[in-house]
């Protein structure tokens, strides 16, 4: 009861459905090694296993359409939150990425430069999406810069990195910020967003909310829907309708009595 419990307040304060399921598996992990220690009696460990997280209605984060304004925030803090210059210029390659080409954080964190490619004058990023699916994204002039300064202390006299390496990489704490071979995880794009928004004064925000801000701010310039739709790679237009249903629109105006 008090996992259950614990799992509502988890709920009530605002966590999303996937924080909520990280944070169960977690104590169910914990619970599990306790029993094998024998420090937890089984029949507890397996009724732990019963509790399930919050519906996605009650535990998801309700989700924030940025401005322009807070978003030129953002690009702009997110150099300003590393350690090392190295570090900034990790940040600035996730951020302007994420508030531009409507990524989800984990196909940032699976892209690699072998992902890049020129085709027809034009620079595109291969996408690992859900599913197993695949998508070619132009690349906007911002990230292009970005990435290119990044190139510089990742493969130094290099005209490229392998192929094969990460896109973006983790980085060694101390002034100098050795960048290191190991990819930057998913988890750790969610702390650079994070802790960008809060230099920035904006409020918590999520990885997520930077693609709904894409969207948002598309749909509002009068983009077809059909375009918005092949950007965020949904399956059909229909899904895209009702994504961007759910976005916070402006007040038409209202009536007074």
């Amino acid at each position: 009861m008090q996992f259950r419990a614990w799992l509502g307040r988890l709920s009530a304060a605002g966590n999303g459905k996937q924080g909520i399921g990280q944070a169960r598996a977690s104590i169910l992990t914990l619970a599990s090694l306790l029993s094998e220690a024998g420090w937890l009696e089984d029949h507890i460990s397996a009724g732990m296993g019963n509790v399930r997280a919050p519906r996605a209605e009650e535990g998801q984060r309700p989700g924030r359409w940025l401005s322009t304004e807070q978003i030129k925030m953002l690009m702009e803090s997110a150099p300003m939150i590393a350690k090392s210059r190295n570090g900034g210029l990790r940040n600035k390659v996730v951020i302007t990425t994420l508030c531009t080409m409507a990524l989800r954080r984990e196909e940032l964190a699976n892209a690699t430069w072998g992902d890049l490619s020129i085709q027809n004058n034009r620079y595109i990023l291969r996408v690992h999406g859900k599913g197993r699916k695949q998508a070619q994204i132009d690349v906007p002039r911002p990230v292009l810069r970005a990435l290119e300064e990044w190139r510089q202390v990742v493969a130094p006299g290099d005209p490229r990195p392998a192929p094969e390496t990460p896109l973006v990489r983790r980085i060694y704490k101390g002034k100098l910020g050795r960048v290191s071979h190991r990819p930057l995880t998913a988890d750790g794009i969610w702390y650079i967003v994070s802790e960008s928004a809060d230099f920035a004064q904006i409020g918590h925000v999520a990885p997520h909310d930077l693609r709904r801000s894409v969207a948002g701010a598309l749909q509002e310039a009068g983009t077809p829907i059909e375009t918005i739709s092949r950007l965020l790679r949904h399956s059909n237009v229909a899904v895209t309708e009702r994504y961007l249903s759910r976005l916070p629109q402006r007040n038409e105006g209202a009536v007074l009595i």
